[in-house]
């Protein structure tokens, strides 16, 4: 689909206009996303720890140049956009996690024993790993050249995030024990969240006039930033209103855009995060052997009434996209799906629109 659509389609989503079909955003080929780039395969080893000097930034570039080409043979209407190897704990690198490889993907080990040895940095872009994120930030946007650009990859949020410092059961202990001491933690490591997001915007170019949220290839008309705070899930209502209620919305202060991460072992916690102020859109995913799309109708509806937008995201099949189209309003509703090859792609695209034709008129 020619970039110009592209951008129409997705103007019309954020501002929750009336759609002729979803807005519809495609990944393909491996579930693992470390294993489509050829310059990870000698990290992706199991137990070998990962240090700075063993990433070398222009070592990728060709990787997101093939990825593009094949990306481009995709019609859909996502817009390319390269992450800093979207699957690396970059926070939790920088705030002095040591890093690991498996098989697929990376891990962290935890470095403190217990909640009052914690320290978060003051100066976070002294880490080597800051400079080897934003040497990607920085490539990326040569090499794309006003083609593509860069966009943010997964990056955790509070709670993952000392959780993956201190260990997740010894973190949810200290909130019952030291609940003042997990608040500043958590107001530090926002802290840091916030400066990651803005810096970004110092390399990060322009494409048709606005930017791409990473990972969802999803074109926005302004700045934009999502976020997550998966290890929310372990945390009851009450909770999530007196620890990340306000967080949530600092992260997400000053940019024109914004999402939230969402799988449905968190759905207890959805009226509270209605409640994150300016928050704009949620990404649910479709997990496996979690709920279907059609089982998750309820919340989904419940997201678009109050004046939000949904992005769906897992491997659909056409049951989902028959879920999203026969039981969803065409106002702000956005899908991503995976599929092995790009063929692949094309079809489940070509499904979803010639049935939104029909349903949608």
């Amino acid at each position: 689909m020619d970039k110009e659509t592209i951008i129409a389609r997705s103007r019309t989503f954020w501002a929750r206009e009336k759609q002729d079909a979803p807005l519809i955003t495609m990944r393909y080929g491996n579930v693992f996303h470390n294993k489509m780039f050829r310059a990870n395969d000698h990290l992706l080893k199991k137990g070998l720890e990962i240090t700075p000097d063993m990433i070398h930034v222009e070592d990728y570039m060709a990787d997101y140049e093939r990825l593009y080409g094949e990306y481009e043979q995709i019609d859909q209407d996502g817009y390319y956009a390269c992450e800093p190897i979207c699957g690396f704990p970059w926070i939790e690198a920088m705030l002095g996690c040591r890093v690991f490889g498996t098989e697929s993907s990376f891990v962290t080990g935890r470095v403190y024993d217990s909640i009052d040895s914690v320290v978060i940095p003051e100066h976070m872009e002294e880490s080597p790993w800051y400079k080897i994120y934003f040497d990607f930030h920085r490539m990326i946007n040569e090499l794309g050249h006003g083609r593509f650009t860069s966009g943010q990859p997964i990056i955790r949020g509070v709670s993952d995030t000392l959780g993956a410092l201190m260990g997740q059961s010894d973190m949810l202990y200290a909130m019952f024990e030291e609940p003042d001491e997990v608040k500043r933690l958590y107001g530090e490591i926002n802290r840091c969240l916030i400066k990651l997001g803005r810096d970004m915007y110092d390399y990060v170019q322009p494409v048709g006039g606005g930017y791409v949220m990473g990972f969802f290839n999803v074109w926005t008309p302004g700045r934009n930033i999502w976020y997550q705070e998966d290890l929310s899930a372990l945390f009851s209502p009450p909770y999530f209103d007196e620890y990340l209620l306000e967080t949530s919305g600092e992260v997400i202060a000053g940019y024109d855009y914004n999402m939230v991460h969402l799988h449905p072992a968190s759905f207890h916690l959805l009226d509270g995060m209605l409640e994150v102020k300016n928050l704009q859109c949620f990404q649910v995913n479709k997990d496996n052997n979690g709920p279907t799309v059609r089982e998750m109708l309820p919340q989904l509806r419940k997201i678009l009434g109050a004046g939000k937008r949904v992005l769906i995201k897992g491997y659909l099949n056409t049951d989902d996209a028959d879920a999203v189209l026969e039981g969803l309003e065409p106002y702000g509703v956005a899908i991503q799906s995976f599929s092995p090859t790009v063929e692949d792609a094309n079809r489940f695209c070509g499904y979803v629109r010639e049935k939104a034709a029909r349903l949608w008129k």
